[in-house]
């Protein structure tokens, strides 16, 4: 499963987001996958949701490690 249309466009702050995620999917990608039938089962449309809540702990886990692991440059 994956983005229909263009490539999910993210906030230009999250410069590393496509990197760090690969297969993309967001809530707004749902919506319109399910009002447009692209879902053949419960199943596919549970997936993608759980695409979206992975995707948001991974990049968010990543970003938290990356912030404490920084040390201020104090010279």
């Amino acid at each position: 499963m994956g983005v229909s249309g263009d490539l999910l466009q993210v906030d230009s702050r999250l410069h590393d987001y496509h990197q760090i995620i690969k297969r993309l999917m967001d809530l707004g990608t749902v919506k319109s996958n399910l009002s447009k039938g692209l879902y053949s089962s419960l199943l596919d449309f549970n997936s993608a949701v759980r695409l979206v809540f992975e995707n948001a702990m991974l990049y968010n886990q990543m970003r938290f490690t990356a912030w404490r692991n920084w040390e201020p440059n104090t010279s």
